[in-house]
């Protein structure tokens, strides 16, 4: 177990379409260390969505989301802008 995580916040322009990119790519998560913890969608819209995630590796993870391939799925996904990505940790 990590103590580390990553918040993922951006709009993307069809949820459904994100979604089913999204599924598509557990695996590709799974062997850059991503744990899903939590996915939310905005109230006001539900096109906004906030993902977080436990992360084995900053390092990794960070070459995981500049990939050449992660950048095109993302594109396929329908998210719209570069995620906005904030490292958490615990205070205690």
């Amino acid at each position: 177990m990590s103590d580390i995580y990553m918040m993922a916040s951006f709009k993307v322009g069809d949820f459904a379409t994100w979604q089913t990119v999204y599924q598509e790519d557990s695996k590709r998560r799974e062997q850059a260390g991503l744990v899903e913890l939590n996915i939310f969608q905005c109230n006001e819209d539900p096109n906004v969505l906030t993902l977080i995630f436990e992360v084995e590796s900053i390092e990794r993870t960070n070459a995981f989301l500049d990939s050449q391939e992660i950048r095109e799925r993302m594109k396929l996904a329908t998210i719209e802008d570069d995620p906005e990505i904030c490292y958490l940790k615990k205070p205690m």
